[in-house]
């Protein structure tokens, strides 16, 4: 897999790029060979009341910032994205015996992470057809960090991808993604920029403001 590691570096706060390409490759390599990359995607049809609500699994996203991202959706896709435990516990085991080899492994799998759930909703937004809104995802502006063991829960996600919660509802292993996308006929916001901007909906290319 291809991972940008000025990102990485943007990450760790290396400005200078001192961490060279080597190093970064290196730890590429071991990231690869650890990782137990699972994805999944599921997408249903929803309906809005008072909120957006997926009827198959009975939930309902009690969020206005999504009601404001979601103009006129008719569909909506739920992601779900990890990279195992292992992950996990090498960062875990950097983190005593090469702290600079544990921040850059923990920054790279998050950029991992990210890439993996990229190219898995290019395949879905594909197969919709629509217009995607950008992702959002349980923890984001006022939609309940808690939302996210409702969706687990009904997704069976802990049998399946052994993606599951603590107490404080961060998921276990901690290099996973949850992740929402609306679609509508209708043209979407791309940032959260968007939902203030006068032209939001209306706009033909994506701006800077919104990369």
């Amino acid at each position: 897999m291809k991972i940008d590691y000025d990102i990485v570096r943007r990450y760790i706060s290396d400005k200078t790029g001192s961490v060279g390409d080597e190093y970064m490759q290196d730890v590429q390599r071991e990231l690869e060979e650890i990782s137990a990359v699972q994805k999944r995607s599921w997408i249903f049809e929803c309906e809005k009341g008072d909120f957006y609500r997926i009827k198959d699994l009975g939930l309902t996203i009690e969020s206005r910032d999504v009601n404001d991202l979601f103009d006129e959706c008719e569909k909506i896709a739920i992601f779900v994205v990890t990279l195992g435990v292992q992950v996990d516990k090498k960062i875990a085991y950097y983190g005593a015996a090469d702290v600079l080899r544990s921040v850059v492994l923990d920054s790279m799998a998050s950029v991992m992470a990210e890439s993996v759930l990229d190219e898995l909703q290019s395949q879905v937004d594909e197969t919709i057809g629509l217009n995607p809104t950008m992702r959002y995802s349980p923890g984001y502006g006022d939609l309940a960090l808690s939302f996210q063991r409702e969706l687990l829960t009904a997704l069976g996600c802990g049998k399946s991808m052994g993606v599951m919660l603590n107490s404080s509802d961060i998921m276990i292993p901690q290099k996973s993604i949850t992740a929402i996308v609306g679609y509508s006929k209708k043209k979407q916001a791309y940032a959260s920029v968007c939902l203030k901007c006068p032209n939001k909906g209306k706009c033909i290319v994506k701006c800077s403001k919104a990369q």
